[in-house]
């Protein structure tokens, strides 16, 4: 995926960091700033290998980027609202990350890319600890793991050439 991959891997990877990290620490917890610090440097360095807007693969697999980001995001908000509403809040971020992990596959397939099953099958296995563990360490379990999974795609996409 290149410098883009990186940069929207360390944006989530910060997330999940977050989000696993606040119903243990507390959402004001100092310690939820060292996400931002571990994303910093992928996000510097993709920001400066950033050379054109279209992806390896040509317009195809942009259209598919494109149509799996747009279902991602529909999944979100589907798994957030079905949990929220079924009282399940402790398995809202394991569902996010069941979904962040689905949509990786028509990607790596598009892009010819095999990366993407690791980074698939890791992902899943981070959505089912937190489905099996549950409560707030389920959530903690989830989250690390997603995120320590997204930030190594960063470093592993920006190994990618840029074109241009």
């Amino acid at each position: 995926m290149g410098p883009w991959g990186a940069l929207i891997f360390a944006i989530f990877a910060t997330a999940f960091f977050m989000a696993g990290l606040a119903p243990t620490v507390g959402q004001a917890s100092p310690i939820l700033l060292l996400g931002l610090v571990l994303a910093a440097p992928i996000v510097i360095r993709a920001i400066q290998r950033v050379v054109r807007p279209d992806p390896p693969g040509g317009i195809q697999t942009g259209r598919v980027i494109m149509w799996s980001t747009m279902a991602e995001a529909v999944g979100i908000l589907l798994i957030v609202n079905i949990f929220h509403a079924a009282h399940m809040d402790d398995v809202i971020l394991p569902g996010i990350a069941a979904v962040v992990s689905l949509h990786f596959i028509p990607i790596g397939l598009a892009a010819n890319l095999r990366r993407f099953q690791a980074l698939t099958a890791a992902m899943m296995a981070c959505a089912v600890a937190g489905f099996a563990i549950r409560g707030a360490t389920g959530t903690m379990v989830t989250g690390l793991g997603a995120a320590l999974t997204l930030w190594i795609g960063g470093i592993f996409a920006l190994q990618r050439p840029t074109y241009g």
